[in-house]
């Protein structure tokens, strides 16, 4: 079991390095793709590919944070799959209507 856990160790400083490799986008609000610049695009595609390539290394990306979860239009299918991704990735998110 030990090398379970010097596994689950390195992960999550592949993890952080994975996250500090795409830090500039961090605490900032996605409304359009018309306020990124492509370079930025480009960097949320490479974070995307690894996230979806090593989901397990990012199950507390999100720990102890907390979504708001507002869209213009009612969609369940949108909702749920937000409310499931921040759940994922260790985080708890609201939704208001």
């Amino acid at each position: 079991m030990p090398l379970l856990n010097a596994n689950r160790s390195e992960a999550a400083k592949l993890a952080h390095i994975n996250y500090q490799k795409h830090a500039s986008l961090a605490n900032r609000s996605f409304l359009s793709l018309a306020r990124l610049s492509t370079a930025e695009i480009k960097e949320l595609i490479a974070s995307a590919q690894a996230m979806k390539k090593n989901p397990h290394d990012y199950t507390d990306a999100l720990k102890g944070k907390a979504l708001a979860l507002l869209f213009q239009k009612t969609s369940t299918r949108t909702r749920c799959s937000f409310e499931r991704a921040a759940a994922e990735l260790g985080a708890t998110a609201t939704y208001i209507d």
